[in-house]
């Protein structure tokens, strides 16, 4: 999506998921939709606001859930999509793997809270940091094998993302319809 988990709805700021979902209802409205992908978080790992599942969980208004804190951020933009579109199949990327020296600790404890709250909603998470192919090893601050500054994937990048997200759907689909 492009945009920070984290963050209240701002007409016109497209860097916020939540705005990006509004807008989506908006043009979309109640339209059938078969499939929805969260690719996020890339920019969302980087600070100690995360909350947690059992909080982001308690509330039962989504217009109490905090969207400065990544768990409830995430959980209300699970619940207002699902909510919206009731028989699409959502998917939820986790991020991918960046240059050495980033905080693993921070990337673990989002992806887990991801993981949770997919889990609530029957998302189905698409293993992205460990599935992609983009290694640490061959990624620099600077231009690198698949990232172009050590977070943000290439061309080259975002096509083993998309030849990842795409197989894991067809993949989804094919198993779902056999069985």
């Amino acid at each position: 999506s492009g945009a920070r988990v984290k963050g209240a709805y701002t007409a016109g700021d497209r860097t916020k998921l939540a705005t990006q979902i509004a807008d989506a209802i908006t043009a979309q409205g109640s339209e059938n939709i078969d499939i929805i992908v969260f690719n996020i978080m890339t920019n969302d790992t980087d600070s100690t606001s995360y909350g947690n599942y059992a909080t982001a969980m308690a509330k039962t208004d989504i217009n109490t859930l905090d969207l400065t804190n990544f768990a409830e951020a995430i959980r209300y933009a699970f619940w207002k999509v699902s909510s919206q579109w009731v028989n699409a199949k959502i998917y939820a990327c986790t991020p991918i793997r960046r240059v050495n020296g980033f905080n693993e600790v921070n990337m673990n404890a989002c992806i887990n809270l991801l993981k949770q709250i997919a889990e609530y909603y029957n998302i189905t998470i698409i293993d992205q940091y460990n599935k992609s192919g983009i290694s640490q090893q061959y990624e620099i601050v600077g231009v690198g094998r698949y990232l172009t500054d050590g977070l943000h994937p290439s061309i080259l990048g975002q096509k083993l993302q998309s030849k990842l997200i795409s197989n894991e759907i067809i993949k989804d689909f094919i198993f779902k319809t056999i069985y």
